[in-house]
């Protein structure tokens, strides 16, 4: 996470990221639907979110996978999930998935639990499908259990995913051969980077959509 290192930590002065003014200014809003899984149907493509189990609420950090819903996918609409997978070790990190519209950037769906790589594909595997196709967009660092899931989500017989991109070569932003993304000391600040504009710009309403960031966690 950001800062990298204890020198950066110590520079930054407990300075907020993203801003204190700007996190103020956030409207996060409670999601249309939220739905937990059982043990029966944690590792199982789902058609429909009523083959879950409808909550009201989570516990932004509970341990129990959920997916929350904000908004049903729109006719003609382009979407995109973005994934972190972790192993699903208890005491370990999360998975999480956020699915968003490709064109306004606003939050539609997010999904987060202790999930197995295996399991965190068969859930975006299933809000692709459900999403128009989506386009998946998985974190493959090997450590984090990426490429599994990666294997996985292409054993489901999804093949719609990301294609990491070069964009620090003399000749632009370039494709290349590899499916999904890696974050690495290079690619996490342009992340950060470009997501920290994109907050701010959507809470002080110099965007098209003044609240496309919905998820309080």
């Amino acid at each position: 996470e950001f800062p990298y290192t204890k020198r950066e930590a110590w520079a930054a002065g407990g300075a907020s990221y993203f801003g204190v003014y700007e996190i103020g200014k956030a409207k996060p809003t409670h999601p249309e639907e939220i739905y937990v899984f059982d043990q029966g149907n944690i590792c199982q493509v789902f058609q429909s979110p009523s083959e879950l189990r409808r909550v009201d609420k989570v516990d932004d950090y509970s341990n129990r996978p959920n997916i929350k819903f904000w908004k049903p996918p729109q006719r003609g609409a382009k979407y995109c999930i973005g994934t972190d997978g972790s192993s699903g070790d208890y005491g370990g990190d999360y998975s999480a998935g956020s699915l968003i519209d490709m064109h306004t950037g606003e939050d539609m769906a997010a999904y987060h639990g202790l999930l197995r790589p295996d399991e965190a594909a068969h859930i975006t595997v299933s809000l692709c499908r459900l999403y128009n196709n989506a386009l998946a967009a998985p974190e493959t660092n090997p450590a984090g259990g990426g490429m599994e899931a990666l294997n996985t989500i292409q054993r489901l017989g999804y093949h719609n995913i990301y294609n990491w991109r070069r964009r620090d070569g003399f000749k632009g932003i370039e494709n290349t051969r590899s499916l999904g993304w890696w974050t690495h000391s290079r690619s996490r600040p342009l992340m950060l980077g470009e997501l920290r504009k994109l907050f701010i710009d959507s809470v002080q309403e110099r965007s098209a959509d003044p609240n496309m960031f919905k998820d309080a966690a």
